[in-house]
């Protein structure tokens, strides 16, 4: 009995590593293990499934329990873990919808941005933005293991601030930074930005819309 005790109190600290983890699961799954950017968001996810699960049904098995406390029990402990899944590493399905904006390079002041980015994959970040800093993040684990080559980051800041930035977050893609109005004629308003440069036209991921979706778009080409 204690070491069925054992077991379920193991399973249930790994799902609560699962959960608390998952941006390191992530991590790990796209730069080492090479996976897609969707099967790497959703592994952590899988894992907490499975564990919280497998604990359940060895509790059930190993405690004497009426047919109803062992239908709240099945139900209620998974959806507990599932709850600080969402809270802690929340995946939406627009996360997985590809909805970059289309313009043509006659409307598009290539020249500047070739004076700053000459990368098929140009990426526009504030230093002071969390969800480009988890973009970089995310876009550094796939640069690493192959996934782009031809990407570069402009920073909105000063040289120095970048620096720092780069350097403590360990970021490997080259980068620049524009600390005038320049920036925000090449990047627009919103942020993240990341522009995708083919012949015939531009493709731009702009806010919500740079997602898992638009990684695994961006390892395609």
């Amino acid at each position: 009995m204690k070491t069925k005790y054992f077991l379920i109190t193991l399973l249930y600290v790994l799902a609560f590593l699962s959960i608390f983890l998952s941006e390191n699961i992530y991590i790990f799954c796209v730069r080492i293990l090479g996976l897609s950017t969707r099967a790497s968001v959703l592994l952590p996810l899988i894992l907490t499934l499975i564990t919280s699960i497998t604990a359940t049904v060895i509790l059930i098995k190993a405690r004497t329990l009426t047919k109803v406390y062992k239908i709240i029990a099945a139900i209620t402990i998974p959806v507990i873990f599932l709850t600080c899944f969402s809270i802690v590493s929340p995946i939406y399905p627009e996360d997985f919808n590809n909805r970059p904006v289309i313009i043509s390079p006659t409307d598009y002041p290539i020249d500047k941005l070739q004076k700053y980015s000459n990368s098929s994959v140009t990426c526009f970040f504030l230093i002071s933005c969390p969800f480009c800093e988890k973009a970089a993040s995310s876009l550094d684990a796939i640069y690493k293991n192959g996934g782009i080559k031809d990407i570069e980051i402009i920073y909105y800041a000063y040289q120095s601030t970048a620096d720092s930035l780069v350097k403590t977050n360990n970021i490997g893609i080259p980068y620049s930074v524009i600390s005038d109005d320049t920036f925000f004629n090449l990047a627009g308003k919103s942020f993240p930005t990341i522009l995708l440069k083919k012949d015939d036209e531009m493709k731009f991921w702009i806010g919500n819309d740079v997602n898992y979706a638009c990684f695994d778009y961006l390892i395609s080409q």
